[in-house]
């Protein structure tokens, strides 16, 4: 954006909750920006001092942070004076077994939550749902910005999917599931394909074995 990551001017929040990692030029969206709702960065565990290899239960947003001159009404006076984010949803995982781990220095000097599929189906493994609020235990929004097929909105995901040679199936990045209740609303599913067939034809997988595919490579 060509900007710092600072409160706007003439505003008074003392407490900034966006890490310092994070107020660098021209490196990273300007988290202050009325039009950015969601940003989960790693960062935001490295300034908490999160340790090596630490589970992930919970990855709060650092997205438009209410500050004094804040016109939306989401941001009541008490996120203002907290320096709280307009959007109250986090990233959660209650389920110790399905939360994945954050690692230090692993993409250029900086820190990485990495998720490992249970097996090589692809049917159970680690994740994060976006829930209400980071203690809410209620899966879903609190104000839903997908609620019409009209809606504009554009989402930028960093991701490096490792997958094995005797993986199956697809391997899940990102799953926005379409309202339940309105046939007409679409969903958004991103995920990578599984290991490729390089000799001979058919599905790869279960270590290439069988009468078709020969050979395979790890998928990208």
């Amino acid at each position: 954006t060509g900007s710092t990551s600072v409160y706007p001017g003439g505003s008074t929040t003392g407490d900034v909750k966006l890490p310092s990692s994070l107020q660098t030029r021209y490196k990273q969206p300007e988290s202050f920006h009325p039009n950015l709702r969601f940003w989960y960065t790693p960062d935001v565990f490295e300034v908490a001092g999160t340790a090596d290899g630490a589970s992930v239960s919970s990855w709060r947003n650092v997205a438009n942070i209410c500050h004094s001159d804040h016109t939306s009404a989401e941001c009541t006076t008490a996120k203002k004076l907290a320096g709280d984010t307009m959007a109250d949803e986090a990233l959660v995982q209650t389920t110790g077994g399905s939360q994945p781990v954050y690692k230090k220095e692993i993409l250029n000097g900086r820190g990485v939550v990495r998720f490992t599929r249970g097996n090589t189906g692809g049917t159970a493994g680690q994740y994060l749902e976006m829930h209400t609020t980071s203690s809410s235990g209620t899966q879903g929004f609190t104000t839903n910005p997908f609620t019409s097929n009209t809606n504009a909105y554009t989402i930028f995901l960093v991701a490096k999917v490792n997958q094995a040679v005797a993986d199956t199936g697809v391997q899940g990045i990102l799953q926005l599931s379409k309202s339940t209740s309105d046939t007409t609303k679409k969903g958004l599913s991103l995920y990578a394909d599984s290991v490729t067939c390089i000799s001979g034809q058919g599905k790869a997988g279960l270590g290439c074995s069988g009468t078709a595919c020969t050979a395979c490579e790890s998928g990208q």
